[in-house]
């Protein structure tokens, strides 16, 4: 994983989501999965969740450190997608 580029989605997404667990992998430094787990995401639809953690790492999209990622946001106890 480029750390640079991972290490600045988990920064972002910690500002935002303090308390979640986040785990961000890459096999290339310019793909990357981001899963969060937040209590936040209980009352958000799927779709919601997903474009609120977009909207967040958007910046990092658009220099193009970051060129794909995988979201995977959910509430504590539900299963993995």
């Amino acid at each position: 994983m480029d750390s640079n580029a991972g290490s600045a989605i988990e920064r972002c997404l910690r500002e935002h989501f303090p308390e979640a667990r986040i785990v961000v992998t890459s096999g290339d430094g310019v793909h990357f999965l981001v899963e969060v787990v937040d209590v936040s995401f209980a009352r958000l639809a799927p779709v919601a969740r997903h474009r609120l953690v977009h909207r967040l790492i958007a910046p990092l999209i658009a220099s193009g450190h970051v060129h794909a990622v995988e979201i995977r946001p959910r509430a504590p106890g539900e299963m993995p997608s």
